[in-house]
């Protein structure tokens, strides 16, 4: 596992989406244990720009595989 200095980057990030969100759509991040979806995906987002989704999949995968689990959409 990463030492804290590698947390303290995908924190900051994290907590800059908040400040991105000037159509006062936050972003919200759901985690079903069934499932959400027919192919059994476990998380949905919703809220936020297009652009701020991609980021926060990118972060939450980065911070998944650094706990060493698998990359994919899964880890996040």
């Amino acid at each position: 596992m990463a030492d804290t200095a590698f947390w303290c980057d995908p924190e900051a990030r994290f907590r800059a989406f908040q400040a991105k969100d000037k159509y006062n759509d936050p972003l919200c991040a759901c985690w079903h244990s069934t499932g959400w979806t027919a192919a059994g995906e476990n998380w949905c987002l919703s809220g936020g720009t297009e652009y701020v989704r991609t980021q926060f999949t990118w972060l939450a995968e980065r911070a998944a595989v650094e706990l060493r689990h698998p990359a994919g959409h899964a880890g996040w």
